[in-house]
């Protein structure tokens, strides 16, 4: 598939081979990532950090709003899927802490994974360290800045949608 989309674009060979082995090289890091953060899980749990950490984030965030909760975790999960672009990664490092704090602060695991899916595809929307991004702006041959600068409004848009599901969420999940 990578050759016939680099034929399609008029690549030749040796620059297709180049865009593959750049992409391959890419998962290698999060190869790296999602061990990582397993092992911080395990460690976190066993060492009873997790315990420790959630319950100072209980006294403290748990006794938020929901509605205000809900914001706050999407505005944390934007910033630390900013730099964890994997998903994997992300969630094996974050939803075993987020899930139950949620539930301190009564809201459910499936909408604190609503949540944690809201963030990262905004954040694969508009990062630059999205491969997604990259890729597309590359292959119309777009910079990245004039990219951002034709899409805030809709980027804006999108985002505004998003809260506002999370706060219809908080009522229907």
């Amino acid at each position: 598939m990578t050759i016939l989309s680099g034929l399609v674009m008029g690549y030749d060979i040796d620059k297709i081979i180049q865009i593959f082995i750049r992409g391959a090289a890419s998962l290698v890091s999060t190869a790296f990532i999602v061990p990582l953060a397993r092992g911080i899980q395990v460690l976190m749990t066993e060492g009873n950090i997790t315990d420790t950490i959630l319950n100072s984030t209980q006294k403290t965030l748990g006794t938020l709003p929901p509605i205000i909760f809900i914001l706050v975790c999407f505005l944390v999960y934007i910033l630390l899927a900013t730099f964890i672009p994997s998903s994997t990664g992300l969630a094996a490092a974050t939803i075993s802490i987020m899930a139950p704090l949620g539930m301190f602060a009564g809201i459910s695991a499936a909408n604190m994974v609503v949540i944690y899916n809201f963030a990262l595809g905004f954040v694969k929307l508009i990062a630059p360290t999205s491969i997604i991004v990259m890729t597309c702006t590359q292959a119309v041959h777009v910079t990245y800045g004039a990219w951002l600068k034709a899409s805030w409004k809709y980027t804006l848009g999108y985002l505004a949608m998003l809260i506002l599901l999370l706060v219809v969420s908080v009522f229907v999940i």
